[in-house]
């Protein structure tokens, strides 16, 4: 190596006591090994402990008068004397002024001239540069320094006090020798004439301006050398005759002329460690690796309840439970910046904006019974970090799998953007794509040699790992937003366990009322059946009405029903919420109704009541329904409000599902739905126009529930497409019940 050198090193408080012999020994070991600088001080023989004397053998050693030619050239600065005693003391005075005697005592360096510029002659003129780059890197410090003539190179030492006179410790950020000191001795070599040091300069250069053009370099050459090589030796000898000088031990490190001091190649990525670079060369033509990546982890939500808009599971499943097709729509989706399982949300729930309003109560509940494994909150956030860790796992392994194939993929990538004009010279005959088309050819040659693949291989193998890391990205994204609403809701309501199992929390009576303060209503019959208790379920009902107020609200009508139909207990919501609630949990106490499920039908509450009470429970299905099929039923308000919704000009008949006195012919119109009462034979009760929903007053509320006392309509209706279907039904239903009376009878007088 050419040109002027410099190294510089912390000295810190020795713990050894040691004659001046064994000083000067472990100061030469500083400059060869810094390890020796670890040591700290700790002493009591005087207020200053060993720190004093070791500054002064420090001192003593850079000043020996058989190195410096009896002291000729010896210097200091901001101190008034160069003799060894004096200048220690003036620098522990600073040290104990400012309270700063031990650890790092003072920085030790040492400059050095090539051995052409090593005439004694040069001894005034390199200590007159020293001083000049110790006052522009120093300024506020004590310095000492002197010339050693004694070795072939002439070199100076010098001793910079570590306390500053303001009181300041040496500022050494990171890459303080490189970044700062050596361009600062190149700068003042330069103006003393002697020759700057080369090797600083090219650093310098490069990592202001080239160092990422210098890696890119590299990983091209490197990356070409493994495409061309059949093993690790024919990888170095490819590598050596494109001009790179090779080192191989623990690391491998590569260098051409170009270059100021080699460069350790895991530097340049994982991909270019040593390691990696055997590999790579090992399995590059065989088969692409495949893994069950993401998709084996993908959170699968389909049992969320069908009630809300979270349930994400039938649109977005496994990613290879999906068919062709449902992945081509997903990952287009994904490709157009669309998140499905968002959009899914967002449209399951009409009222996602009002829902969001309302602290997300609804979604929050979800979230809890899906993800949690005990009811509470930070068991679900718990498990939601944990999909995220494995999730985030799995995408790192797909990412290094498809990094190790990146030169391939590259060459995939470039031939893509050239295939079209590949294809127009060879098929149209357009001579202007003709080095496109040469360079297609080229690339697939080498493809099909140096990695023995097909273009559609490698496009194959692309387009799967490509979505499968956006598919991973969209469930670590679908994740955080789901772990962000529970934070956001849980810092405003301070829930600690969701018990999911009770009456109140089964029809979702709170988050129905607060939506209903905001205008929105819905009309709805739930059956709850407690599978310790199945001798009654409670019957709740739900539609709006409007208040003393003269306001639209909601109103719950809960009711304990036998099994055999008889109404034990009622009580409404609009009487009093508090006396509600305070109904509900008597009901809960008195009757043991604990462990309940929802069933929106009757036949299927009782069919599961029937289940438990015979132990027959094997006939219920995965959704805690019975294996049976039966005409759906519905609440008086739901038959008219929402069948007639789906009936848009339209008619059908509703009636009683076990008590079918009368039926109803609901016809709806543009401006709002007609209801006409008929008896068992047909007779035409009453007719009356209702208004459409919307539009739909005190009156109008008025007037169903009106039809509906008058004439006995229970909330378990059902449904026909005509009075001749319905009335069928009364007969059928009719001849059944004499049946089972008569059988009755028959068993009394037995």
């Amino acid at each position: 190596m050419s040109g002027i050198i410099c190294k510089v090193w912390n000295v810190k408080a020795s713990e050894k006591k040691r004659s001046m012999k064994s000083h000067i020994n472990d100061s030469v070991s500083y400059i060869l090994n810094n390890e020796k600088t670890e040591h700290r001080f700790s002493g009591d023989e005087d207020p200053d402990g060993f720190s004093k004397k070791q500054l002064g053998r420090e001192c003593k050693y850079i000043e020996n008068d058989v190195k410096t030619v009896d002291g000729a050239y010896v210097s200091s600065i901001n101190l008034s004397s160069t003799d060894i005693k004096k200048a220690v003391d003036e620098m522990m005075e600073v040290k104990r002024f400012y309270g700063k005697i031990d650890g790092r005592l003072l920085l030790h360096g040492i400059i050095s001239l090539p051995e052409e510029e090593s005439d004694i002659n040069n001894a005034p003129k390199l200590l007159a540069m020293c001083n000049d780059v110790m006052r522009e890197l120093f300024p506020e410090h004590q310095v000492i320094m002197a010339v050693h003539t004694n070795t072939k190179h002439l070199h100076v030492h010098f001793i910079v006090n570590s306390v500053g006179l303001n009181g300041k410790k040496i500022h050494q950020p990171e890459g303080f020798q490189d970044k700062v000191v050596h361009p600062c001795v190149n700068k003042y070599a330069a103006k003393y004439g002697f020759l700057e040091n080369d090797v600083w300069k090219e650093q310098k250069k490069l990592k202001k301006s080239d160092f990422i053009a210098l890696k890119i370099r590299l990983r091209e050459a490197i990356d070409n050398a493994i495409e061309n090589a059949d093993g690790f030796n024919e990888f170095i000898k490819l590598l050596e005759a494109d001009g790179f000088t090779i080192n191989i031990g623990k690391y491998l490190s590569v260098k051409d002329s170009d270059m100021g001091k080699p460069l350790r190649t895991h530097q340049l990525g994982l991909s270019y460690t040593k390691e990696a670079i055997i590999e790579r060369i090992r399995t590059k033509k065989l088969a692409f690796e495949d893994i069950d990546i993401v998709s084996a982890l993908a959170v699968d939500r389909s049992d969320l309840s069908e009630d809300t808009f979270i349930h994400m599971g039938s649109v977005l499943g496994k990613f290879d439970d999906m068919s062709k097709d449902e992945r081509k729509r997903v990952i287009s989706l994904l490709k157009q910046g669309v998140n499905p399982w968002k959009q899914h949300r967002e449209a399951g729930w009409q009222l996602k904006r009002i829902a969001d309003d309302l602290n997300m109560t609804v979604r929050f509940k979800e979230y809890i019974k899906y993800y949690s494994d005990d009811g509470t909150v930070q068991s679900a956030l718990d498990n939601i970090l944990s999909f995220k860790k494995q999730i985030a796992a799995e995408k790192k392994e797909t990412k290094r799998i498809y990094r190790q194939y990146k030169p391939l993929v590259d060459m995939y990538k470039e031939m893509k953007q050239i295939e079209k004009n590949a294809y127009l010279y060879e098929h149209k005959g357009v001579s202007e794509y003709r080095l496109d088309y040469e360079r297609y050819r080229e690339l697939t040659r080498r493809m099909k040699k140096n990695y023995n693949r097909t273009v559609d291989e490698v496009a194959a193998f692309v387009d799967r790992y490509e979505d499968r890391i956006l598919y991973a990205n969209a469930q670590l994204e679908e994740l955080s937003t789901e772990y962000r609403d529970i934070l956001q809701y849980n810092s405003v309501h301070k829930v600690e366990k969701i018990d999911d199992d009770s009456i109140l929390s089964l029809i979702g009576f709170e988050e129905n009322m607060e939506l209903s303060r905001h205008r929105v209503f819905d009309s709805d019959v739930k059956y709850l059946v407690s599978s310790d208790n199945p001798d009654v379920f409670i019957r709740i009902m739900s539609s709006p009405y409007i208040n003393e107020k003269g306001r639209m609200a909601l109103n719950y009508s809960a009711s304990l029903v036998s099994i055999s139909g008889e109404v034990i207990e009622e009580c409404e919501s609009r009487d009093g919420i508090y006396d509600f609630k305070k109904f509900i949990g008597k009901l809960e106490n008195e009757y043991g109704l604990t462990h309940c499920k929802s069933f929106s039908d009757s036949f299927y509450a009782r069919s599961f009541a029937s289940a438990v009470l015979s132990k027959n429970v094997d006939s219920i299905d995965n959704n805690s329904n019975p294996i049976v099929k039966s005409r759906n039923s519905y609440s008086f308000t739901q038959a008219i409000n929402i069948l007639s919704a789906k009936n848009a000009n339209g008619t059908f008949v509703i009636e009683n599902a076990f008590n079918p006195d009368y039926m109803a012919i609901i016809t709806t119109m543009s401006d709002g739905i007609k209801i006409k009462v008929l008896d068992r034979q047909g007779v035409e009760q009453i007719s009356s126009d209702i208004p459409a929903f919307k539009d739909r007053n005190n009156d109008g509320f008025s007037a169903i529930w009106k039809i509906k006392k008058d004439y006995g309509f229970s909330d378990e209706i059902y449904a026909f497409d005509s009075v001749d279907e319905a009335q069928e039904y009364i007969e059928n239903e009719t001849s059944k019940n004499e049946n089972e009376r008569i059988k009755s009878n028959e068993q009394i007088k037995l």
